[in-house]
């Protein structure tokens, strides 16, 4: 059921695609809506707020994972009409504490990735 609601959230606030390569789990929702918060507050570097995203991508933790803190999770993003593979890393230090993002980065057509800063 909660699932079927972070799915929901996520076409009405973000309209885009969240794809993980293992089951979605907690932790890649939990993910996946800090993400689109921060893109619906114009704060992804490299993203501004009016930009449609076509694609987002995370590999998350498999099921039944006992995550160890700090943990780390990478979401891979896609703008409309643009090559280019947008980065973002977030972090949790402790079970208790938000997802902050700590890094960014783009890669573009010819693979070389360029670092962003964070606000």
């Amino acid at each position: 059921m909660m699932n079927r609601i972070i799915s929901a959230i996520l076409i009405s606030l973000g309209g885009f695609l969240v794809s993980c390569s293992s089951p979605i789990n907690t932790v890649s929702d939990e993910v996946a809506v800090v993400f689109m918060q921060m893109h619906e507050d114009g704060q992804l570097p490299g993203i501004a707020k009016s930009e449609f995203i076509e694609h987002v991508q995370t590999a998350g933790f498999p099921r039944n994972y006992k995550i160890k803190y700090p943990a780390s999770v990478s979401l891979y993003a896609n703008k409309s009409k643009d090559a280019t593979i947008y980065i973002y890393t977030f972090t949790k230090d402790t079970a208790d504490s938000p997802w902050h993002l700590t890094s960014a980065a783009r890669r573009v057509e010819e693979g070389e990735r360029e670092e962003m800063s964070i606000k």
